[in-house]
């Protein structure tokens, strides 16, 4: 069993028909199988969930991969994708609804030696379905980091800080 198991909070989301505060009406796993598994996101897209987040061996490191699970009914999650690229620790994922239709994926995307850190710049993926994903793409400036992004009509907005 991994030392850090994600847990599904869809009941967290469930809000009371009355205008109130939110009521926890479950905590579940749905992953335990990598030794690190951190930084998730949650979306609803074609009729289920999709959960992202990074998978490694440790915190800080150069083997960070995004893995996205699926479920229709927030109750059987599975495994759809795993994203990685070589020599580049992807952290941080997010993920939003395109406006063609497309699920988007924003992710950093740091380089270390060892542990010790060299640089960074986000990455974009794309997929139709959320299993079939294209392969990552450098976005902004080396040394900027985005994180989550929304849309509004055709354009994407999100937040970045230059960090050095």
């Amino acid at each position: 069993m991994s030392r850090f198991p994600l847990v599904s909070m869809l009941g967290f989301l469930t809000l009371p028909a009355i205008a109130g505060e939110p009521e926890l009406v479950s905590v579940k796993m749905i992953w335990d199988k990598g030794k690190h598994n951190a930084f998730t996101d949650l979306v609803r897209f074609k009729n289920g969930w999709f959960c992202c987040f990074r998978e490694s061996d440790a915190h800080v490191g150069g083997d960070g991969k995004i893995r996205i699970l699926n479920s229709i009914d927030g109750d059987a999650w599975n495994s759809t994708a795993l994203i990685q690229e070589n020599g580049i620790d992807l952290r941080d994922p997010k993920l939003s609804v395109a406006p063609d239709g497309r699920l988007m994926l924003v992710a950093g995307g740091s380089v270390y030696h060892g542990k010790t850190f060299q640089g960074r710049q986000p990455r974009a993926a794309f997929s139709a379905d959320g299993m079939t994903w294209t392969p990552t793409k450098r976005v902004l400036s080396d040394g900027d980091w985005l994180w989550r992004v929304t849309w509004h009509e055709k354009t994407c907005y999100g937040v970045t800080y230059l960090a050095k």
